[in-house]
């Protein structure tokens, strides 16, 4: 407690007693405490007058460096490495090194120290595979980003075991300037694929990182139809995501395909519907290229997928405005109206039953179940009484 609260005389005098046990293997090392806190003469005194271990480890394998680090404590930093018991390649439980956690605080003095003065290795992978480089990318850190890739040492197209490379993480966080300095300083892979063979523009996509987008496509190099393992293209994801002003720069900017199929047969006007993105659906369904009734693989149409998720709005503007078949089938024979009543969606059934072509007996493939066996599955009563009361389907009806 003495050292969490800076008490320095109560520390040296609690230090002087002979019974006094400084390395107690307790979850928290009163010199652990002391480096957390930023008591850099209580730090200097149980090193320099004590027993005290400088590479103490606390339970989760932080040493005193490790915590000085990441509290971005210079001072106490540069005390702990100028002693040359310090271990400065020290890995915490997760092999994190202090510079590991001095990319991800985000204080350039300290990494510049590790690095230029302690020749702390760049390139140390924690147990995930990232680097420092990763980290500061991931952290939105641009000073230490530009510092460790002006390390001739330093790779910048290193792979973290998920195959993610600094590139990847820093579209994922959204700094352009940090993507900007990778890709036209540096000249790092724009389509380099990581886990699922994402690239950096799905990513940024996926992210709704719009400026970064807008830096990536700007390069003649990015494939901006770049498949995942999935299939997926980086327009798939923006419209999953929902950032309008993403697909909109991808449609009409960049001309990307906006029925392009992706997992399992969806196209970006599905996964918009599905993920409920009504302005991306808008935006799409104006385009006259768009494919409003585009089957997946299971024959689903984006109004399926609309009654499914449940956006009011999206299948108003779907039956309405775009006339899409209120009695299509899936597969399995399953209609709009019966994913509606299946999933409790009562404003969406009302709209469907009042379309004049919308057929409320329509029988599924496998087990002939009618909208009205799925409202009764899903207890909706509101759905029951208006398909009872409202359109008389067939209460006796077998199934």
């Amino acid at each position: 407690m003495a050292c969490i609260y800076n008490h320095l005389p109560v520390v040296e005098y609690l230090t002087g007693q002979p019974n006094c046990n400084i390395n107690s293997n307790n979850e928290r090392h009163p010199l652990l405490a002391a480096a957390d806190k930023e008591h850099l003469e209580i730090v200097k005194h149980l090193i320099e007058s004590t027993d005290c271990g400088i590479n103490a480890k606390g339970r989760d394998g932080l040493t005193p460096l490790h915590v000085a680090c990441f509290k971005n404590n210079i001072e106490t930093v540069q005390f702990l490495t100028s002693s040359p018991e310090c271990n400065i390649e020290a890995e915490d439980n997760d092999q994190n090194r202090p510079l590991h956690l001095a990319c991800e605080s985000g204080n350039v003095d300290i990494v510049h120290h590790l690095v230029i003065d302690k020749h702390c290795d760049v390139n140390a992978k924690r147990r995930d595979g990232l680097t420092p480089l990763h980290l500061a990318c991931f952290k939105n850190n641009i000073e230490t980003v530009q510092f460790l890739t002006s390390s001739p040492e330093c790779n910048i197209e290193a792979e973290s075991d998920l195959q993610s490379r600094p590139l990847h993480l820093a579209c994922q966080s959204g700094n352009v300037d940090i993507v900007r300095h990778l890709v036209i300083d540096k000249h790092c892979d724009v389509n380099a694929k990581g886990r699922n063979g994402l690239t950096p523009l799905h990513l940024a996509c996926l992210n709704r990182n719009f400026e970064t987008v807008q830096f990536l496509t700007s390069s003649p190099e990015c494939n901006i139809e770049a498949e995942s393992d999935l299939q997926n293209r980086p327009l798939h994801l923006a419209c999953q995501s929902g950032n309008v002003d993403i697909v909109r720069h991808l449609v009409i900017d960049k001309h990307c395909d906006v029925n392009a199929k992706g997992r399992n047969g969806l196209t970006p006007l599905h996964l918009a519907c599905l993920n409920r993105n009504f302005e991306t659906v808008q935006f799409l369904t104006s385009s006259p290229e768009c494919n409003i009734e585009a089957e997946s693989d299971l024959q689903s149409r984006p109004l399926h997928l609309a009654c499914e998720s449940g956006n009011v709005d999206i299948v108003h503007h779907l039956v309405i405005d775009k006339h899409c078949d209120v009695n299509a089938k899936r597969k399995d024979g399953l209609t709009p109206l019966h994913l509606a009543c299946e999933k409790g969606h009562f404003e969406i059934v009302k709209i469907l039953t009042n379309h004049p072509q919308c057929n409320t007996e329509a029988e599924d493939n496998y087990l002939n179940d009618r909208p009205l066996h799925k409202a009764c599955e899903s207890g909706n009563v509101d759905i029951v009484h208006h398909l009872v009361i409202d359109k008389h389907c067939d209460v006796n009806a077998k199934r």
